[in-house]
């Protein structure tokens, strides 16, 4: 079945506040490789005063970066300048995606760090915004699909509706999350950790939904939700951290039912092809199993990121999607 936020203005601005915080990351810094033909340099005075294109030149990973007029003149040079934008008459690293493809996260070790990191989890009714105090959540690693043999078991979220995790650093995995609470019938939840744990995190506003509200989506998408499929919810997220505008999200696996939707101002759209300024969007009717889900350009075909994620019949899988290591990727 698919999710069914933004049911009315309150359920709008509900998800944005999600989709928006949900996850506390920090995009790797892009690592420019130099060729040893290059034009090497220490200081900016060490490109200017070479003259001719290097007059304005600036130092940038011991590479001169030279004068330009149109994008073309940077990227035309290839190599460290194929992804570069003219601003200001000097070739520069294009904020927004310079960074794909040399993305580097922390590397993670052969077995299980014995370092700590604390996660918090706010959970909220998508609807009212109240928050949900007695959810019920396990840790799963992301090789244990049906959470088999749970890291974690039993946990609680507090009077708050917070959810307190200790977990071992660079954890990679989900949360199964349960809110069951007398004469409520709420849809079950995972949420996907993309990157994986590397410090304390914390995620102010988890929504779970109402069972009621799930047709209701389906209604607003003007397409049938299937109750053998399951939806991934996710937010693009650019070099900068910011919500990624123009990108387009698949599933690895689909048919005619599975469909890439997409919000526009505020409202989910089926028409849209690709996301706005939020970043926001999602895939529906999602195979049952184990689906990579993709955020690519939607101007240049170009594969931003991957993330690896569980789809299960009438449940909601939370993640977030973002310039990732090229070796994620394959």
């Amino acid at each position: 079945m698919l999710f069914s936020g933004w049911l009315r203005g309150r359920a709008q601005r509900l998800i944005g506040r999600f989709l928006l915080a949900t996850v506390a990351w920090s995009v790797a810094g892009c690592s420019v490789l130099v060729d040893s033909g290059r034009q090497q340099c220490a200081t900016d005075g060490d490109c200017q005063k070479r003259g001719g294109v290097f007059a304005k030149a600036l130092c940038a990973n011991s590479v001169c970066i030279p004068e330009c007029a149109t994008d073309g003149d940077c990227q035309k040079r290839g190599g460290v300048f194929a992804k570069m934008l003219c601003a200001n008459s000097v070739c520069i690293t294009d904020p927004k995606w310079g960074c794909v493809g040399s993305v580097v996260w922390p590397m993670v070790p052969p077995i299980a760090s014995q370092e700590k990191v604390t996660v918090k989890l706010t959970l909220s009714d998508l609807l009212s915004g109240d928050l949900l105090a007695g959810a019920t959540a396990r840790v799963c690693g992301k090789l244990d699909p049906k959470c088999d043999n749970p890291i974690q078991s039993d946990l609680r979220s507090d009077n708050d509706g917070v959810l307190t995790v200790t977990l071992n650093k660079y954890f990679d995995g989900y949360f199964e999350i349960k809110y069951s609470p007398p004469g409520a019938f709420y849809v079950d939840t995972m949420y996907f950790f993309n990157p994986p744990v590397d410090a304390d995190r914390v995620i102010p506003f988890i929504p779970l939904v109402p069972a009621a509200a799930l047709e209701v989506f389906g209604e607003q998408l003007k397409m049938k939700p299937l109750p053998d499929r399951g939806t991934v919810i996710g937010l693009g997220y650019d070099c900068q951290g910011n919500g990624a505008e123009g990108v387009q999200y698949s599933s690895d696996e689909g048919d005619d039912f599975t469909t890439a939707f997409y919000m526009v101002a505020g409202s989910p759209r089926l028409d849209a092809t690709k996301t706005d300024k939020s970043g926001q969007g999602g895939v529906a009717n999602v195979p049952v199993g184990a689906r990579l889900i993709s955020g690519r350009r939607a101007d240049t075909n170009e594969l931003i990121g991957t993330v690896s994620v569980q789809s299960r019949a009438s449940q909601i899988t939370y993640t977030s999607i973002l310039p990732t290591p090229l070796s994620s990727q394959e």
